[in-house]
């Protein structure tokens, strides 16, 4: 009788196959990114740092990945073993247009409610992941959960800029937020 390949949910394959996903993170390869998802990885899947793809993006600076790694549901807070997460690493790039670009992919993704009632950057993104680790959180009406914060709606592909050679996203509306 002929193999039938890897069983399902065969911990050693799923360790291959996430391992496959977050080097093809470090490489920017979104080819591979999607075929590691379509066999089972775990777009949460983390390195021996605890990073995971979303944290590898914003760590690499790289806005495109960043964008295509959220429009895949990741969980927006996970922390690697330094304590932090992607938009810890966003607010630490030295360029003002990539970090605002990854900032707002982050920001973008997150629950409008969140989004509309934080005064600022950091506040809704404090906020949600207060609403995501805290199951006490009442101060946003059925917030409180014990799952991750995850991408609740597509984050766009705007027209590409020739000057970085980057994917641009376009800003948000008047009130948008400003780091």
């Amino acid at each position: 009788m002929p193999a039938e390949g890897p069983a399902k949910n065969d911990p050693e394959q799923d360790k291959i196959t996430d391992s496959f996903l977050l080097d093809s993170a470090n490489e920017a390869n979104t080819d591979r990114i999607d075929l590691c998802l379509k066999k089972g990885a775990d777009i949460n899947a983390r390195n021996a740092d605890g990073r995971t793809a979303l944290i590898i993006a914003a760590r690499k600076q790289n806005a495109y990945l960043a964008r295509f790694i959220v429009n895949r549901g990741p969980d927006l807070f996970a922390r690697d073993n330094a304590g932090l997460n992607a938009y810890d690493y966003a607010k630490k790039i030295d360029n003002f247009n990539t970090r605002q670009e990854i900032t707002d992919i982050l920001l973008n993704a997150l629950p409008n409610r969140i989004r509309q009632a934080a005064p600022s950057a950091d506040a809704a993104m404090h906020l949600a992941e207060k609403a995501a680790n805290d199951t006490k959180a009442a101060a946003f009406n059925g917030m409180a959960t014990q799952k991750p914060v995850t991408a609740v709606r597509p984050v766009t592909f705007g027209p590409k800029d020739d000057r970085d050679d980057v994917q641009t996203q376009q800003k948000p509306g008047a009130g948008g937020f400003k780091l």
